[in-house]
């Protein structure tokens, strides 16, 4: 598996990482008023449209779990500004909901 790892690097990680983030910002901004509502089919069909890229970030996870078990330090580092990106996209998403 070694030899795997080296030649996916995080690429699966990362897609995984980026469907997360699609359906955190999507409920973020469904759920910024506490409540489902009908103007909320806009974000969930904004959501819809990213399926390709949702499902592309699922389809391996057995391939993230294989990278995610040797990763170097410089991984380690993009893993972690990626997720910070994260958490911002979801801040901003509930922000601009209310």
């Amino acid at each position: 598996m070694e030899d795997v790892k080296k030649e996916l690097g995080l690429k699966e990680t990362m897609e995984g990482l980026e469907a997360i983030e699609i359906l955190a910002v999507g409920g973020a901004k469904v759920f910024a008023d506490g409540k489902i509502r009908t103007d909320d089919i806009v974000t969930l069909v904004d959501v819809a449209k990213k399926s390709d890229t949702i499902l592309e970030g699922v389809k391996d996870i057995d391939m993230s779990i294989e990278e995610l078990k040797d990763l170097d330090q410089e991984e380690v580092v993009k893993i972690i500004f990626k997720v910070m990106e994260m958490i911002k996209a979801v801040k901003a998403a509930k922000e601009s909901a209310k």
